[in-house]
């Protein structure tokens, strides 16, 4: 209930909603490639098409299956619209088997032809072709945290929002290894002699695989304003300095590395 009321209440979520979804409408990310993606969306418009009447008029039961479907594309473009973008296929991932139930019932009703067989001969093709092409994969996460051990840091700094502060709490290596990880503030007390700042920059999950940021080195507005407060610091004789460039090796992650400096 904590978790719904949370989710609610936000104004801002990671799921921008992007002209792209107009296109594919998740198939590509929901069918694991372009190609499968694209075969089932295109036998679920000529579906639609053929018996678009149908589905307004007569209302056959069969067409529950497709309210359904409508309803939860409806419900999250409208609630992306309205509050805030939750554009994520994991959201309508339940829609699936609806998709697949769907157009076999009406193709072979309208086309006559028995779909079953070949749809499930070409959808066993495709998936060995990508199996190793996940449309969307995991950022690199245990990397970062193995490279920040490498470096002896004990303390991560985040502007992210605390799921993903807890959620790299709950990681086995920060808690064997004792490393804190905490939001950033303005008037935040740090005492070790270096720390990391991390930053989800870009992330595949949140833009796609179309984006990549290692190549262009961008990096977004919430990691590239990230600043100490250095009159607070200097009340204490010592300040933090950025020791090198931005870390843009691991696709996902922005990491920058700051150490004591003492007057």
């Amino acid at each position: 209930m904590y978790y719904l009321k949370f989710n609610i209440a936000r104004d801002d979520h990671y799921t921008k909603l992007k002209y792209t979804f107009f296109i594919n409408y998740h198939f590509k990310t929901f069918f694991g490639s372009t190609f499968l993606g694209g075969l089932y969306l295109i036998l679920i418009t000529l579906c639609f098409s053929k018996n678009f009447k149908n589905i307004l008029f007569k209302n056959h039961k069969e067409d529950i299956i497709f309210y359904i479907i409508f309803s939860a594309y409806f419900l999250t473009l409208a609630y992306s619209i309205i509050r805030a973008p939750i554009m994520s296929p994991k959201y309508v991932i339940f829609i699936v088997p609806l998709i697949i139930i769907w157009i076999l019932l009406n193709f072979s009703k309208i086309y006559k032809i028995n779909l079953s067989k070949y749809l499930v001969l070409i959808t066993i093709f495709l998936y060995f072709i990508n199996i190793d092409n996940y449309p969307i994969k995991r950022p690199p996460t245990k990397k970062v945290l193995e490279h920040a051990i490498k470096n002896d840091i004990k303390l991560i700094i985040t502007t992210e929002p605390d799921f993903f502060i807890n959620y790299l709490k709950t990681k086995k290596i920060v808690r064997d290894n004792k490393i804190k990880i905490i939001k950033y503030k303005d008037d935040i007390l740090i005492q070790e002699d270096k720390f990391w700042f991390l930053c989800l920059n870009y992330a595949r999950f949140a833009h796609g695989n179309t984006f990549k940021n290692s190549n262009g080195n961008l990096m977004e507005k919430k990691c590239s304003d990230f600043k100490l407060n250095q009159y607070y610091f200097n009340l204490f004789d010592f300040t933090y300095i950025e020791i090198l460039p931005p870390n843009l090796e691991f696709e996902d992650y922005l990491i920058k590395e700051f150490s004591k400096f003492s007057f």
